[in-house]
């Protein structure tokens, strides 16, 4: 795994995607993603990314569940930290809330098949994002969260431990 990815990436404004209308991953799901936390150290002021290498090995460990190439850790840091630094204007003070990376790796040839086109992208976008108030509303009392136990995050038979686009559909 990671053999063949770019040396170079490049940083590029907030823009809107172009694929091929038979991109695989859109006929055949082939697209996982993850999300990261970036928050402000509230002593230093320095933003902190939330367990980079935990998020790194479950985007690997669901590459390999749907066959999708999956560069090294050292390509998926840098990337992650050069998304910072570019927005670090964006991370709100401490406990107000966070930059949220998402990465998206994801087959983006022209492949009406099953299987993976051999052509992979991988995506990452910065959203500044509020507190959990910000996200559940106001919390002025304890709140209580319920776990089903009967679902689960995917299909039978598939891994709901990967962040596949699929399982939230």
């Amino acid at each position: 795994q990671g053999q063949g990815w770019m040396e170079q990436m490049e940083l590029l404004p907030l823009m809107k995607l172009a694929v091929h209308p038979n991109m695989q991953a859109l006929h055949y799901g082939s697209a996982l993603f993850e999300g990261m936390g970036c928050e402000r150290d509230p002593n230093t002021g320095e933003v902190c990314i939330f367990d980079l290498e935990g998020h790194y090995d479950r985007m690997r460990k669901g590459a390999g569940d749907i066959e999708l190439p999956c560069p090294t850790f050292e390509v998926f840091k840098e990337m992650a930290i050069k998304m910072v630094q570019a927005n670090a204007r964006f991370v709100p003070p401490a406990g107000k809330g966070r930059l949220y990376l998402r990465p998206n790796l994801f087959s983006i040839g022209p492949w009406m098949k099953v299987g993976n086109s051999n052509v992979t992208a991988l995506v990452f976008t910065a959203t500044p994002i509020g507190n959990a108030s910000a996200y559940f509303g106001s919390v002025n009392e304890e709140m209580v969260f319920g776990v089903p136990t009967n679902e689960v995050r995917s299909a039978k038979g598939l891994k709901g431990r990967d962040k596949v686009a699929g399982n939230y559909a």
